[in-house]
């Protein structure tokens, strides 16, 4: 409608002109061949404009699936690496969050695989609406199997450790029901901090945080290491801090 009504309404007004002041100009045969091409124009128009915008579902639905996760719709390793890698270049302060679910060969052996992609979603989704509802700048990715990463820009070290921590306790506390009944899970998490004048490069912190993430199930699990400091679930410091510098 937004094509034709405008043009069809410039047009009725020209030809009922031209027919009014030069009515020897427009004859029957005449005004009905410009009718029908004006008709067919305009078909052919609406036609383009549909084809276009499926065009664009298609490309939009297809960068959505290079980009998101197609199990759990969260973004995928490849969108981490870009995004990881532009954050760490453009924020004076980043935090990295490494956390993978404990046990999961377990779950899978013992609930059935579908069972454990449902853990995997609901891990994501519980995550993300999180982070949407605190901390807007944050995003969930899946890394992994059972590996995840959240990417926390502007973020200081305060924050950080309220938000890992926070995030811990989610998991934790959420129930995975499926037909017989309900189980719960742990996480283990690795929190890697970058402010001010950052030595390395994307790459190194990364591996600082999966570090985090190896030190805390070497600890026992359900933990959480902040810079080279484990902690249990109980938020108490354990014997396993590391001697490495943040």
């Amino acid at each position: 409608y937004s094509y034709v009504l405008p043009a069809g309404i410039i047009g009725v007004a020209f030809w009922t002109t031209v027919a009014v002041r030069f009515p020897q100009m427009v004859s029957p045969e005449f005004a009905a061949v410009n009718g029908l091409s004006f008709i067919w124009s305009f078909f052919a128009l609406g036609r383009y404009d549909r084809d276009q915008r499926a065009d664009q579902r298609i490309i939009s639905q297809l960068t959505h699936e290079t980009q998101y996760d197609g199990l759990t719709r969260v973004r995928n390793w490849t969108t981490f690496q870009q995004d990881f890698n532009d954050q760490f270049n453009s924020t004076d302060q980043l935090a990295l969050i490494a956390f993978d679910i404990d046990h999961f060969k377990s779950i899978n052996d013992t609930y059935g695989h579908l069972v454990g992609n449902q853990a995997l979603m609901v891990v994501a989704s519980t995550l993300q609406r999180y982070l949407h509802a605190k901390y807007p700048a944050g995003h969930v990715y899946r890394t992994g199997g059972e590996e995840f990463a959240i990417i926390l820009p502007d973020t200081d070290r305060q924050k950080a450790t309220a938000i890992v921590l926070a995030c811990e306790e989610l998991l934790r506390s959420m129930p995975i029901r499926y037909s017989q009944g309900e189980f719960h899970m742990s996480a283990s998490f690795g929190l890697a901090l970058a402010s001010g004048h950052k030595t390395g490069d994307a790459t190194a912190m990364f591996k600082r945080a999966d570090h985090y993430l190896y030190q805390s199930k070497r600890a026992g699990r359900n933990s959480v290491t902040i810079e080279g400091i484990t902690m249990s679930a109980m938020r108490n410091p354990s014997a396993h801090a590391s001697n490495e510098e943040a």
